[in-house]
């Protein structure tokens, strides 16, 4: 992807969080947390479950065209299972994970 399109989506992101009023300041019952991984042929965990409104998203551009889903997807699962020992956890949270891409995976 090139940088336009890295710029599209890193504003994307960082508009879709700070819809979500994440402020870790409050009652945690009253926020979520949300983390980011980049992925290509490689991945890269960019927040672990703790990206916020205010967070800037640096994403870097790559001209790799193939995505390891499959990666991506055990990184997303580690990230849930090691957020278990995250000071109030919630069991009852739902776990979503959300994936943008600019190939097919």
């Amino acid at each position: 992807m090139g940088k336009d399109g890295v710029d599209e989506i890193s504003s994307l992101i960082e508009s879709f969080v700070g819809k979500m009023n994440l402020d870790s300041s409050g009652p945690s019952n009253l926020y979520s947390r949300v983390g980011l991984i980049s992925l290509s042929n490689t991945v890269e965990v960019i927040f672990n479950l703790n990206m916020t409104s205010d967070s800037d998203v640096n994403l870097k551009e790559s001209e790799e065209l193939s995505v390891d889903i499959t990666g991506g997807l055990q990184t997303a699962l580690q990230m849930f299972q090691d957020g278990k020992k995250l000071p109030n956890y919630r069991e009852s949270a739902k776990q979503i994970i959300y994936f943008i891409t600019n190939s097919a995976p």
